[in-house]
């Protein structure tokens, strides 16, 4: 019997909450599959907001209460988040 290779791309989707974003997370907003890559999280009581890089300048790209539900870029192998630093196509 031959070995099959296991797939190198394991890549999925997680729902999480605002809060629970970090720097340098890929995600998307539950409504839209456009990755978006954040450069920066500021929390103020219940208030998150999220900048993401636009060439050389950080951009505010979403302002949204700690609860609010996002999809994280995850490896599905290990349940940890794709770094900013990994290129898939």
């Amino acid at each position: 019997m031959q070995k099959t290779q296991k797939a190198s791309n394991d890549l999925a989707w997680q729902s999480i909450q605002a809060k629970d974003i970090k720097p340098g997370n890929l995600i998307t907003a539950l409504t839209a599959k456009t990755p978006r890559l954040i450069s920066n999280v500021i929390i103020t009581d219940d208030v998150v907001t999220l900048y993401e890089k636009l060439g050389m300048h950080e951009h505010v790209y979403l302002k949204v209460t700690a609860e609010h539900k996002f999809d994280l870029l995850i490896h599905s192998s290990t349940k940890e988040a794709v770094t900013a630093g990994e290129v898939y196509e």
